[in-house]
């Protein structure tokens, strides 16, 4: 497993919350503060089964090189992931911004589903400005 954030908060609570679940391993486990924008122009193709996207709607950091907007980017984004990830793989995309819409025809998935109630808890729907979809390569 790779997780990949510009935080270093959020890397250590990826670990913390991996080693109280007692799924922690050092050799098993990469944990890697980048801008991920960045680390996906390097990483591995064709290498993951399985990728678990949850961008912000919204970054400005001094450490990024743009800022980032997650309607605008999410494109960009998505085929970085894209090549990073194995034929038949599948990417899970979620993010929080209440009135995003996925740009589907600008991205070369073999299918798209929006996943977005089937992932919602039964006491949360009405509630989570929110959007989920499993992406296919």
């Amino acid at each position: 497993m790779t997780s990949v954030d510009l935080s270093n908060t959020y890397i250590n609570w990826t670990k913390r919350n991996l080693q109280y679940n007692k799924l922690y391993s050092a050799d098993k486990h990469i944990l890697v503060q980048d801008d991920v924008m960045e680390w996906l122009k390097a990483a591995p193709k064709d290498y993951f089964d399985l990728v678990i996207v949850d961008p912000p709607t919204f970054s400005n950091s001094k450490r990024m090189q743009d800022v980032f907007d997650v309607q605008r980017d999410h494109v960009a984004l998505l085929k970085l992931v894209l090549k990073t990830t194995k034929v038949e793989g599948t990417i899970i995309f979620s993010n929080n911004f209440k009135n995003f819409e996925l740009d589907e025809a600008a991205i070369p998935a073999f299918k798209i589903k929006d996943i977005t109630k089937f992932t919602t808890p039964f006491d949360f729907v009405g509630k989570l400005h929110r959007h989920c979809f499993e992406i296919t390569k």
